[in-house]
């Protein structure tokens, strides 16, 4: 899979949007994500991708086999080193398109 992050500036009274900068991750996908679910809840690849598709709506939910997971357990454990290389993408677009940003942005 490939993440892919755009920095869009929108503006003016017609709210047009241009692409100012775009960043990404080669080797970052959905897949990674559903791999990380699926051994953080020792189910299958389609179980695990069924429940990061209800983990969209849902703060827990469950991934097969009587295993429920959550969100904030996923975020804090296996997803953590992926989200990391999800924000350094983001960064990297920021920095391309000399966003402003202050802070903890």
């Amino acid at each position: 899979g490939t993440l892919d992050v755009s920095l869009v500036a929108v503006g003016g009274a017609s709210r047009t949007m241009e692409v100012v900068a775009t960043a990404g991750d080669l080797n970052l996908g959905g897949d990674d994500f559903t791999r990380a679910v699926a051994a953080a809840a020792r189910v299958d690849f389609d179980e695990a991708e069924r429940a990061k598709v209800r983990l969209t709506t849902r703060k827990v939910t469950d991934a097969g086999e009587g295993e429920a997971v959550s969100r904030v357990s996923l975020e804090n454990g296996p997803f953590l080193p992926l989200l990391e290389r999800l924000c350094d993408a983001a960064r990297e677009a920021c920095y391309l398109g000399d966003a402003r940003l202050r802070g903890d942005d």
